[in-house]
């Protein structure tokens, strides 16, 4: 009896390869501040700001604002970057499958909530904190970034 198997073939392109750098970037930025905050709640005496600057991560990251639901929001970002990951390295595998072909669009759908979310979050940290997280920077540019590729590639995909 002869045992069928299905090859994955990775068919990696510029955009997908964008989108996995991306991730990765967002990723390590989200687990830097998860790192920082526990190095706070532990008592060990850290500091994520530039001095003479408005950026300052600690007060970001412990003002109202950083909660949803009582979560604190880079826990979602861990999420997130982790799904665009996921989403970049199925898009791989996926390129000449039909089935899933919808991948590209669901990386742009979640690409744009994404940015809507991150310019809510650059306003908050502006206008109501008055201080600017660097990691946060990072990640926000991340997912701009992420927007800008997964928007091209469907462009592209269309023509």
């Amino acid at each position: 009896m002869k045992r069928m198997s299905k090859r994955i073939e990775f068919n990696l392109n510029v955009y997908d390869f964008a989108i996995i750098i991306l991730s990765l970037i967002g990723l390590l930025s989200m687990s830097y501040l998860y790192a920082y905050s526990a190095q706070i709640s532990s008592g060990q005496n850290t500091s994520c700001s530039i001095s003479g600057t408005p950026f300052n991560c600690g007060n970001v990251i412990n003002s109202n604002y950083s909660h949803l639901f009582g979560i604190p929001l880079y826990y979602y970002g861990i999420v997130l970057f982790s799904v665009f990951l996921a989403l970049g390295l199925t898009a791989t595998i996926s390129r000449g499958r039909k089935e899933l072909a919808f991948v590209d669009s669901i990386i742009f759908g979640l690409a744009v909530l994404s940015s809507a979310a991150a310019v809510y979050l650059i306003a908050v940290e502006v206008f109501l904190i008055g201080k600017i997280c660097e990691m946060c920077t990072i990640s926000h540019a991340s997912i701009f970034l992420i927007l800008f590729v997964s928007f091209m590639w469907i462009k592209k995909r269309f023509k």
